[in-house]
């Protein structure tokens, strides 16, 4: 597994930001599931780390072998505040889509 995956679905943001600013770090890194960070981070329902892997360049349309995206993934798992999750991947969508 990426170590970049790792430290998202362990929640662990210090990590995860001393290792994005590793220029030569490869932020959508798959495990062998396909998943990377963004969707590590969206199943264990920690906005702030996928926000931060978005902020860097994270394919927010990335899907797993088992073609679930991160907002997919979301929108699945987070419970109470699963609006406000698919609203802040849906909202980074938009904005990228933009650019």
């Amino acid at each position: 597994m990426p170590l970049l995956c790792l430290v998202a679905s362990t929640r662990q943001f210090d990590s995860v930001e001393h290792l994005l600013s590793n220029e030569d770090l490869d932020v959508d890194a798959r495990d062998i599931r396909g998943q990377n960070a963004l969707l590590h981070a969206a199943e264990v329902g920690d906005r702030r780390i996928a926000e931060c892997l978005l902020d860097n360049g994270a394919d927010i349309d990335l899907a797993d072998r088992c073609w679930k995206t991160a907002l997919i993934i979301a929108a699945a798992r987070w419970e109470n505040e699963g609006c406000a999750g698919v609203r802040l991947f849906s909202n980074f969508h938009r904005e990228l889509a933009t650019r």
